[in-house]
């Protein structure tokens, strides 16, 4: 529920600053420990605010198709005989399904 008034209040200082003005948000761990039902609720409020955001969290977000699109990027620990590295993968959500892009291993 205090996001929705934060979200309202960032939207209308965005609106304050002129249709050129980046209305990016910046979360963290925004969606911990909320359902998918409420989660969706917050994806509807930010697009119908015409907001962007970056979220960070140690789990994948769960999208939804009350969200129109999102480009996800995760870094993974990856473990192999030599040992532990990191590794990403890249997906676009469509606001249907997940199109899982390029994974790669990084040093």
């Amino acid at each position: 529920m205090l996001y929705t008034f934060l979200f309202a209040a960032l939207a209308a200082r965005f609106d304050q600053c002129g249709p050129r003005t980046p209305r990016l948000l910046g979360l963290d761990e925004a969606f911990a420990g909320m359902d998918l039902t409420n989660i969706g609720v917050l994806y509807r409020i930010m697009e119908a605010l015409n907001l962007s955001w970056i979220a960070t969290s140690q789990h994948r977000i769960d999208l939804s198709a009350d969200l129109s699109g999102a480009a996800t990027y995760q870094l993974l620990r990856v473990s192999t005989p030599q040992g532990d590295s990191l590794g990403t993968l890249a997906s676009i959500w469509d606001g249907a399904q997940a199109h899982d892009g390029q994974q790669s291993a990084l040093a």
